[in-house]
């Protein structure tokens, strides 16, 4: 069972096909890929920026109609950047391997448990609250922005922003998921991380849906509040069994 994933992975190399059989079999790449998903899914910063936005949206008395349009141009430009970057990490990581696998493969889970641990102490602001780890810079200019967005490019490149501005920690998760899909042929790769984005992006959607039904956003920041411990502890304890976890069947694959 540890080398399934690995197995299957070179599989589709041969192939030239993804080997998905593995994948509705609930194999180690699936759960691999549920961990990343989960961990990038509790970053809260594009949560709260959809959040700004709402809020400042609402000040302005747009329509329930017109702020559900504005969420949801935000919510693509959050999803297109996660593919990109998503894109970006799986070439980069192909690229480093061809050179030394040992090497990119060793730097990539060094980084992983440093991220852990910036999200316990870092990135979450000590306190009751909702702040997150944004230098000031940062947070005056998103902030700006989301007060003066008024159209569907702005919630665009306001929702971009925020998923690159989020990128020292999302690197984690990026990166596990560039491990994971190596097996897998470039042609492959648009739809894999187009996937991953959409299901990085539910929480979103959710959220997007609640204000523009009428819900106060209010709401959202105490259940955010609420949630802060528990979304810190358990993003961070995934990343730590995440990484162990494939560590411990890539020593079976050599094995």
């Amino acid at each position: 069972m540890l080398t399934v994933v690995y197995s299957g992975l070179r599989h589709s190399k041969k192939t030239n096909m993804p080997n998905f059989d593995s994948l509705l079999n609930v194999s180690p790449f699936a759960l691999i890929l549920l961990g990343a998903v989960f961990v990038h899914a509790c970053f809260q910063l594009s949560v709260s920026v959809l959040t700004l936005l709402s809020s400042h949206s609402i000040g302005r008395r747009l329509s329930n109609n017109r702020l559900f349009s504005l969420n949801v141009w935000y919510i693509l430009g959050v999803a297109t950047t996660i593919a990109m970057l998503q894109l970006g990490a799986m070439a980069t990581y192909r690229s480093a391997t061809s050179t030394d696998s040992t090497l990119a493969t060793v730097v990539t889970f060094s980084v992983i448990p440093l991220i852990a641990l910036l999200v316990v102490f870092v990135y979450y602001r000590r306190g009751r609250g909702t702040q997150l780890w944004l230098p000031r810079p940062a947070a005056e200019y998103i902030t700006t922005r989301a007060k003066k967005t008024k159209s569907s490019v702005e919630a665009f490149a306001l929702g971009a922003t925020t998923a690159v501005v989020e990128l020292p920690f999302a690197l984690a998760p990026l990166a596990i998921v560039a491990f994971a899909f190596q097996g897998f042929n470039a042609e492959h790769w648009l739809q894999l991380a187009i996937g991953y984005a959409l299901a990085v992006t539910l929480p979103l959607i959710f959220v997007a849906l609640f204000l523009s039904s009428g819900h106060k956003v209010s709401s959202v920041q105490r259940w955010r509040e609420d949630a802060k411990g528990y979304l810190k502890w358990t993003s961070a304890i995934t990343l730590f069994v995440l990484m162990i976890y494939v560590t411990v069947l890539q020593l079976g694959a050599v094995a």
